[in-house]
Order: C-alpha cells, then sequence, then structure tokens
C-alpha cells in the first residue's frame, strides 16, 4: 500500500521551505500520530491529476523509492497533458501519440478516443516535460513518401506552470531570465498562447 499523509493549506509554504512538521499536520487533520492512512484512490488522483501549482511553480508528485539514494532522485521534469492539434483521424490512436509526446519529452500516456464518433480537433498526449528544454509552439513532422513535405501541428499545454515569455523555459519568469540579460534575442512567446484549461470530458 501506498503511505500518503494528509497536508493541510496552512502547512504548504512550511513544506515547501523544508519547515513542516509531520506529526503536527497529522493531529490537525484528526488522525493520531504515526498513523497511516491508505487512500490508493486519492494517491493515484495527486500522481495523474497535475501539475499542481504552488505559486505558479509546479509541484512534482513521484512514487516514493525506499532503496534510491537521495542523489539518484531526478526531480527535472514536470508531467503535464499536451494537446495537438490537427492530428489525422487514423493517426488519433496510442501509437502515434506516443510518437508525437516523446518528441516533446517522454510521452507517459495518451487520450485515446473511445470512438470514432468522439475523435476531436486533437490529440491529448501526458508527457514528461524536462525543465531543460523550451516549450515547442509546435510540431513539425515528414510526411510519408513525399520527403519535401511536412505537417505542422499546434500545441498546448493544460495548467503548465509559468515559463518565460523571453526564452520559452518553464521555471522562471522574462525579468530573470539569463538569456534575456546576456543579450539573446527573444523567441517572443509572449505573443504566442500556449496555456490552457483542463479539458473536461464530462463537458464534452
Amino acid at each position: 500500500m501506498l503511505r500518503q499523509r494528509a497536508l493541510l493549506t496552512a502547512d504548504r509554504e512550511a513544506a515547501i521551505n523544508g519547515n513542516w512538521d509531520d506529526s503536527e499536520s497529522e493531529k490537525k487533520a484528526g488522525f493520531k500520530q504515526g498513523q497511516e492512512t491508505k487512500f490508493e484512490g486519492d494517491y493515484d488522483f495527486v500522481k495523474r491529476g497535475g501539475p499542481w501549482i504552488y505559486k505558479k511553480h509546479a509541484l512534482i508528485v513521484k512514487d516514493f523509492d525506499s532503496t534510491a539514494q537521495p542523489s539518484e532522485i531526478k526531480l527535472d521534469a514536470v508531467p503535464v497533458w499536451v494537446k495537438i492539434y490537427d492530428v489525422p483521424f487514423h493517426k488519433q490512436d496510442e501509437t502515434w501519440g506516443m510518437r508525437y509526446g516523446n518528441g516533446l519529452g517522454e510521452a507517459l500516456e495518451v487520450d485515446v478516443p473511445e470512438s470514432e464518433i468522439k475523435k476531436k480537433e486533437f490529440l491529448r498526449v501526458r508527457v514528461n516535460l524536462p525543465y531543460d528544454r523550451r516549450l515547442q509552439t509546435q510540431l513539425t513532422t515528414g510526411v510519408k513518401g513525399k520527403p519535401q513535405e511536412t505537417k505542422v501541428f499546434k500545441l498546448m499545454y493544460e495548467r503548465v506552470p509559468y515559463y518565460c515569455s523571453h526564452c520559452g523555459f518553464m521555471g522562471h519568469k522574462k525579468d530573470d531570465c539569463e538569456k534575456q540579460r546576456l543579450g539573446i534575442p527573444s523567441l517572443e512567446y509572449d505573443a504566442i498562447e500556449l496555456r490552457c484549461s483542463s479539458y473536461k470530458k464530462f463537458e464534452h
């Protein structure tokens, strides 16, 4: 079973700063000190329902591996649902979704339409987006049998953490951008809308 503890709203900042008193938070939540809670469904929701944002930064959730060394833990990517627009209907499946997603980062899963009638103007792919790569505004692929042709798919990111409008990297704002300070030309991300709200299936 997965082990979780309740994290109260009032404790979030302390948790981020490394000052969270674990036992005190359990008391506030109504648990006996040291009592373990086993809510696998809740944990799965937290793990897959992100990205969770705290003060515009991503709160990264990963499975805990007790055998790992601290130096082995990598928190350098954030899972985000990406909408890939104008994907041909016959390619709105898991195989092509994983292929497209791996072009952006590490593809985790594809929201495959349940039937032909439920296919949309976009294909959703959950991707682990690395912090050391700028957000792509579009995805370009070749055309089989036509080496001179390409297809371009527009991208939008559901609830992506804030990113720099100068360089397109997540994790800092334009005023703190090292590339801007060094005089590297802007990629003009402020002219492109990449962020969108989460897709809610029950509304469609």
